[in-house]
C-alpha cells in the first residue's frame, strides 16, 4: 500500500500541471503538449440543444451555477442551471491520440461524465465548437476544433 502512495504521489509531481498556466502533459507519455493559456478565464458557450446550452470555462471555474463550477448545463426553458462538473484544479490530465490529432479530458464527478475533447484545426482560431451536448444518460461531450490541440 506504502507503494502505491509513493507511485501515485510520484505520478501527480511529473504529470500535474500548474493551473495557473493551464499547459497539460500528454497522460500517454508523448513528448507533447496542450497549451491553453491562452484560454484562462475566457468562458465558452455553445451546443445549443432545442432543450439545453452548455457552457465550459478551460482551466478554471468561471461559471457560477450551485456554486462555481467549469462545466454547466443551462435550460433553455427556464434558465435553470445544473453543474455538470466542478473545476478539479488541474488534476485531469489530457490523453493525445496522435492518428486523430486530439486532446482528450474525462472528468468524474458523483452524477456526470464529461469528456472535453480538443482536437486539432489550424482554421480555428482560438477555437470553433463542434458540438456540445448529452451524449448518454450521465455523459455529455465536448468536442471543440482549435488551433492550440495541434
Amino acid at each position: 500500500m506504502a507503494l502505491f502512495v509513493v507511485l501515485l504521489c510520484l505520478f501527480h509531481l511529473l504529470f500535474a500541471q500548474d493551473p495557473s498556466n493551464c499547459i497539460y502533459p500528454d497522460a500517454n507519455g508523448g513528448s507533447g503538449t496542450l497549451n491553453l493559456s491562452s484560454l484562462v478565464g475566457v468562458k465558452i458557450e455553445g451546443g445549443t440543444s432545442s432543450y439545453n446550452t452548455y457552457q465550459f470555462s478551460p482551466c478554471a471555474d468561471e461559471y457560477h451555477c450551485q456554486g462555481k463550477c467549469m462545466i454547466n448545463q443551462v435550460s433553455q426553458s427556464d434558465g435553470s442551471c445544473a453543474c455538470l462538473m466542478p473545476w478539479d484544479n488541474g488534476d485531469a490530465i489530457p490523453s493525445y491520440f496522435i492518428s486523430q490529432k486530439t486532446w482528450e479530458f474525462q472528468y468524474f464527478s458523483d452524477n456526470y461524465f464529461v469528456r472535453v475533447w480538443w482536437i486539432c484545426n489550424q482554421t480555428a482560431k482560438p477555437y470553433s465548437i463542434r458540438f456540445t451536448g448529452g451524449e448518454a444518460d450521465g455523459m455529455f461531450g465536448f468536442y471543440i476544433d482549435s488551433h492550440l490541440a495541434c
